[in-house]
Order: C-alpha cells, then structure tokens, then sequence
C-alpha cells in the first residue's frame, strides 16, 4: 500500500521523494494469499473485498499497473520479502535490509 502506485506516479515523484528501498512482499501460495485477504475485508468491514472476482481483479491491477513501479527504480532498491512467514518474521526481514541501508 502506500505511493507510488504506478510508474507515472513515481515520475512526479522523482524530485520530492528520495527513495532508498522498496519492499516486494510476496506471496507464492495463491489460496494462501486469497485467504488473507478475505480475513482483511471482514476485519475492515469491506465485505465486498472477500469476494474472490474482487480479489483477481485486485491481484491483476496490481500486476498491470503496480508491479512495474519496481522497475522505474530498478534491481538495486527492491528487496524481496517472504510474506508467508509470521508478521514478526516479515518485520525482521524488513528490519535486517533497513539495518544495511544505513551501514551503506
């Protein structure tokens, strides 16, 4: 979540947001990720967000219009994530690669 959500957004972005890491959490179980989801729109109260039709068309503007922002900043800025481990786990990857930034 968060800006840019697609490579024209990070174009205008270019000279107000100096970008130092991107975060690719990913999710290679498909019913896994479905799962997730539909427990967010009941949590969230966006009933309409654990349809699985709403979800593929969500998963696929992501893959049309999001996925290419990695990209427009390139190989050396994204560091991938395994988001099927425990949130603590995920937190700690993410951790460790913001640890490496700033020894750099």
């Amino acid at each position: 979540d968060g800006i840019p959500r697609n490579p024209a957004q990070a174009e205008m972005l270019s000279e107000s947001l100096d970008v130092k890491a991107l975060f690719n959490l990913t999710c290679g179980d498909f019913d896994k990720l479905v799962n997730r989801l539909q427990r967010r729109a009941l949590r969230e109260n966006r009933l309409d967000d654990a349809n699985l039709s709403v979800i593929r068309q969500r998963l696929q503007t992501y893959e049309n219009e999001t996925r290419p922002v990695m990209d427009y900043y390139g190989p050396d800025l994204v560091h991938t994530v395994d988001s099927t481990q425990t949130p603590v786990n995920v937190l700690r990857d993410i951790l460790r690669h913001i640890a490496k930034l700033e020894l750099a």
